[in-house]
């Protein structure tokens, strides 16, 4: 996310939107998008019964790292939300993962965050809707 062109962020495979007027900055690799954490969004958009909408059609499995640098915590504040399933917050001074897929929920909790310094979430979420068998955490949706 190094470019915004109006209101998009250019993309081949998605439709991202940013909404309100975030600034690009520089990132650790390259630009990041800067938001005010007020009125300031990043919208990649409806995605319904796929998978990055709908994670029991993961049937390969979703992997996401993000870089996230934080100006400050507030309890309860959203960073990422697919709508329904994937769900990224602070709480209790973590950083939250909650992953929900038909009944069943998973919970990741990432302490002793920083603040004004890039940190890596490298897979920070993997799942594996009993497609088969993984060894990588921290999530894994399999029982």
């Amino acid at each position: 996310m190094d470019l915004i062109r109006g209101r998009n962020i250019p993309n081949q495979d998605l439709n991202i939107t940013v909404l309100g007027s975030p600034a690009v900055v520089s990132g650790k690799i390259n630009n990041a998008i800067s938001l005010n954490g007020n009125d300031q969004s990043i919208d990649f958009g409806s995605h319904g019964k796929v998978c990055l909408g709908y994670l029991e059609d993961c049937s390969n499995g979703l992997t996401a790292s993000i870089f996230l640098k934080f100006r400050s915590f507030r309890e309860n504040t959203s960073y990422l939300s697919s709508g329904g399933g994937v769900r990224i917050f602070f709480s209790g001074q973590k950083l939250v993962v909650l992953l929900h897929v038909r009944n069943d929920q998973w919970k990741v909790e990432i302490p002793n965050l920083t603040t004004d310094k890039y940190e890596l979430f490298d897979d920070l979420l993997f799942v594996s809707i009993c497609s088969g068998t993984t060894e990588k955490e921290p999530v894994i949706l399999c029982k």
